[in-house]
């Protein structure tokens, strides 16, 4: 008997609703003349191949092509060369003023707007030739930028209606996210526009760290800083309702992970010795100054920088991807208005928002801006690039054990790397795929065949990274990296079952024990050899059978080969 199927109701505001669109799409006459391009919606585009570039650029360029049935040449980009596997951190000088931001054409002598959107087409073009030509020119090695036009729109928008523009920074890398030709293009666009540089993400890192980070700050003139996490829960009883009514929610925006509230509460900590300290009567200003701001505070900065009264200041947020621009702005407002995600680019139209009478805030569309001081998997570690598109995971992973030493990642994740402390005291590259293998097999992220998933766990620790449940920073240009980084608070035991588990991971080969001189010479003078391997029956492996038995104790049986040589087995 089959299944009933249930009735569907019938409203009458579907029917109205229905007939409307038929009758619309009946009177219109826009077949008439062809075919319409559909709206696509507004995406970030940081990477293309080779076919996607060479026809966007001839969009751009607005030429005509005809294919050329010749010899075709096929170019393996998967293959690795000189000129990719370079080391872009360090670049001349006359070479990275050359990285500019591209800037917008006057609008005040358009005409029209298709006359303005052909004038800001050009000058893209240009913008992207001149990229290409310096590349070509000096091998130089530029990291993945944004190569839309119309996100590049929304940002000229915002720097033109903002009063103060807030360049959004992470705290634990600030000069890796900080645009100096922003700051310029911002001044030639008026010499009364400020330029404020917002530390988010600066619950991540120490008191200390920040304390290095606000003397470096203070010893540079004319910048104008403040260390801001915008990662606080919003307790309001109408918070729910609000969100439901003003955007989509999605469910793991809004969770924090242990590790992150272990470093608030660290905060916490610093900040009551903070104000030991004040009450003492010892320097205040340096506390000051690396201390984390409120709602309050910033505001109250804002409003300072504010120079016209007759109406309000606009302040725009601006900065790369996944930096918390959208975050500061619902913790300002004390509400979600803007939709935020962990994925780099959610973002994708400007919005202006009133805080009050006295204050707007503009929230921009991330952007990729184009570099060549580091490489792609310093992007992939700081969030600026999405780890779901990442083919090459093993090189982030490389570059985050040449920064962190293996106990750090034993402490954190209850897994023992090696069996010598004083081995896991040093941070180098090649223990990669130690970490993948253990951690792998440690989460069970295991592929079909039986083996480590490698990629799986790379991904794990890049996320891990982002978020800041790894200690991943930068120290400022003027500080050694051990001065700046204190690992002392890691520690971890090593037990025998930890013990156990990595022998066990180097008897199956998935991590490279140790060998040494002993075991060399026991392996060498072993009885057992390895031999030619044959099947067949054991000799003396059968028992007497009696005369007139009948149980002959099947004496033909072939043994399995990993059961006659199971001895040679790790």
């Amino acid at each position: 008997m089959k299944k009933k199927k249930k009735s569907r109701k019938v409203e009458a505001g579907h029917l109205l609703i229905n007939h409307l669109i038929r009758r619309s799409a009946k009177s219109s006459c826009g077949h008439l003349y062809g075919n319409e391009a559909v709206q696509v919606p507004l995406r970030s585009i940081t990477e293309e191949t080779n076919l996607e570039e060479f026809f966007s650029r001839a969009e751009l360029l607005g030429s005509t092509f005809a294919a050329e049935r010749m010899n075709a040449i096929m170019v393996n980009n998967c293959l690795p060369n000189n000129t990719n596997q370079r080391d872009a951190v360090y670049v001349p000088e006359d070479v990275e003023s050359e990285l500019k931001v591209p800037r917008r054409p006057d609008w005040h002598g358009a005409k029209t707007a298709e006359s303005l959107a052909a004038e800001e087409q050009r000058i893209f073009t240009e913008w992207r030739c001149r990229l290409n030509a310096l590349h070509a020119k000096s091998g130089l090695v530029l990291t993945p930028y944004e190569k839309n036009p119309d996100i590049w729109r929304q940002l000229w928008r915002v720097l033109e209606i903002s009063d103060v523009v807030v360049q959004v920074l992470d705290a634990r890398n600030p000069y890796m996210f900080r645009v100096p030709d922003l700051e310029l293009y911002v001044k030639e666009l008026s010499s009364e526009k400020k330029i404020f540089l917002l530390l988010n993400k600066a619950d991540l890192i120490s008191a200390h760290q920040r304390k290095l980070w606000a003397n470096h700050f203070n010893s540079v003139q004319n910048i104008s800083y403040a260390f801001w996490s915008a990662q606080k829960v919003i307790n309001r009883p109408s918070f729910d309702a609000e969100v439901k009514e003003d955007v989509e929610v999605n469910a793991e925006d809004d969770e924090e992970t242990a590790a992150e509230e272990a470093e608030d509460k660290e905060d916490e900590k610093n900040k009551h010795q903070s104000i030991e300290i004040v009450k003492s009567g010892e320097d205040i200003s340096e506390e000051v100054d690396c201390a984390v701001r409120n709602e309050q505070e910033l505001l109250s900065m804002f409003k300072s920088l504010r120079s016209d009264h007759s109406r309000p200041l606009v302040v725009g947020m601006v900065g790369y991807p996944n930096v918390g621009k959208s975050s500061t702005i619902n913790k300002l407002l004390q509400r979600k208005k803007v939709a935020v995600s962990k994925t780099p680019g959610k973002t994708k139209h400007l919005q202006t928002l009133y805080l009050d009478d006295e204050l707007i805030l503009c929230d921009a569309p991330g952007l990729v801006f184009p570099a060549a001081t580091f490489r792609r998997e310093h992007m992939v570690l700081n969030g600026m690039l999405s780890s779901n598109v990442v083919s090459d995971y093993v090189t982030p992973v490389r570059q985050l054990c040449s920064v962190l030493p293996l106990y750090v990642f034993e402490s954190i994740y209850g897994i023992v790397l090696s069996e010598e402390q004083q081995a896991a005291e040093q941070a180098n590259p090649d223990n990669a795929d130690v970490l993948l293998n253990a951690l792998a097999y440690r989460r069970g992220f295991m592929s079909a065949k039986g083996l480590p998933d490698r990629s799986r766990s790379a991904r794990q620790l890049i996320q891990d990274c982002v978020i800041g449940k790894l200690p991943y920073s930068s120290p400022p240009p003027d500080v050694d990296p051990k001065l700046y980084n204190d690992f002392s608070s890691f520690s971890v035991q090593r037990t025998v079952s930890k013990l156990s588990t990595l022998n066990l991971l180097q008897r199956k080969n998935l991590i490279k024990a140790k060998i040494t001189a002993e075991d060399v010479d026991r392996e060498f003078f072993s009885s057992s050899s390895s031999g030619v391997h044959f099947r067949g029956r054991v000799p003396g492996s059968a028992m007497p059978v009696p005369v007139n038995s009948k149980k002959h104790y099947n004496r033909n049986k072939k043994e399995k080969l990993r059961r006659v040589y199971a001895h040679l087995d790790a």
